[in-house]
């Protein structure tokens, strides 16, 4: 998706998004540090209660369909390596928060 076209479902002018974000990249970046914020406050929220896992794992689904765009901006490691990178980085942090919530699902 072009800056331009999100400038306008944004309803916000083209300059005012490039002042803030000079590509798509960062952007991106912005969307999935607060996506990843959004996944551990729920998490957390979720935590020892009996469906936690499904729910939590809903929640990421309707999260992918929210921002399903963001995904290739995030996963071509040749075209925005630092998005990537940041994705990569944040791979331990996501599966230490998936660990907490199964295992307080289970009880363990």
């Amino acid at each position: 998706m072009a800056l331009e076209e999100i400038a306008r479902a944004a309803n916000v002018s083209r300059t005012t998004l490039y002042r803030n974000f000079a590509t798509r990249e960062d952007l991106a970046a912005i969307i999935y540090a607060e996506g990843l914020r959004l996944i551990e406050h729920r998490a957390a929220e979720l935590a020892g209660t009996p469906f936690g896992v499904i729910e939590l794992f809903e929640f990421l689904l309707d999260l992918q369909v929210a921002n399903r765009s963001i995904t290739p901006v995030l996963s071509h490691p040749d075209t925005y390596p630092s998005a990537y990178g940041g994705l990569l980085a944040a791979v331990p942090l996501m599966a230490a928060g998936w660990m907490a919530v199964t295992s307080a699902a289970r009880g363990s």
